[in-house]
């Protein structure tokens, strides 16, 4: 799931109601990678909050930024019609 906002900010991810943990990268405008939380757990009261402001967020099954060597700093390339 990528989820695009309109501005950068602190933009918490929240893991009530998931049905299995997953990873979840923070980009900036620049579609580079601020933030990593790894595994973060289906939780009522659970958020998960970047250290800085980001566009975007993508959310991935748990693992996956392990399998796929995913990192701080790494830039990401995507299109989308907005």
């Amino acid at each position: 799931l990528l989820v695009i906002y309109d501005h950068e900010e602190v933009w918490p991810i929240h893991t009530k109601g998931l049905l299995f943990p997953i990873d979840i990268a923070w980009l900036g405008s620049d579609k580079r990678i601020v933030y990593i939380a790894k595994g973060a757990k289906p939780s009522a009261t659970a958020t998960y909050t970047p250290g800085g402001k980001s566009r975007y967020v993508l959310q991935l099954p748990a693992g996956s930024i392990m399998k796929h060597n995913i990192v701080v700093g790494k830039s990401v390339k995507f299109d989308y019609g907005g």
